[in-house]
């Protein structure tokens, strides 16, 4: 004997799936990522060879990280992170290994990033607040000195 054999129970069962796929597409939508970009100085100098890294300080947040060139970095909003609060931190970015084993070859010491204070490296010492739907835009002066 199956449940759906008169016309009021296969509407039943009809209205049940409809109803079912309804609620599963009402639920939270995923917090829509957001353009960055901004500048980094260090001694009041353009910073380069150095990825800036924004680390979510909540549970959910999406954070990212990019190359800083010439003082700047940018994010579209298809990478970028969700709005929320990050703990920024730069890290040096080392030579690729051909690149390096080529100017040592040549004589010449390879060229490596700037030497950043442990301090910009660990979360904490700079932080940003990514808004939804405004300008994210950040500068960042960074000092060698305490």
């Amino acid at each position: 004997m199956t449940c759906c054999t008169n016309r009021s129970c296969g509407t039943f069962c009809l209205l049940s799936c409809v109803l079912t796929i309804a609620i599963a597409g009402c639920g939270p939508s995923a917090p829509s990522r957001q353009e960055i970009s901004g500048s980094i100085t260090w001694d009041g100098e353009p910073l380069s060879s150095t990825s800036i890294v924004f680390r979510s300080q909540g549970s959910g947040g999406q954070g990212v990280a990019t190359e800083v060139t010439d003082g700047q970095f940018q994010v579209s909003s298809e990478q970028g992170p969700t709005p929320g609060l990050y703990d920024v931190v730069l890290l040096p970015v080392q030579p690729e290994l051909e690149d390096y084993e080529a100017l040592r070859k040549q004589g010449k010491m390879p060229l490596t990033g700037p030497k950043i204070p442990h301090r910009y490296q660990h979360r904490g010492e700079l932080t940003a607040e990514v808004k939804a739907d405004q300008p994210n835009r950040f500068v960042f002066e960074i000092s060698s000195k305490r």
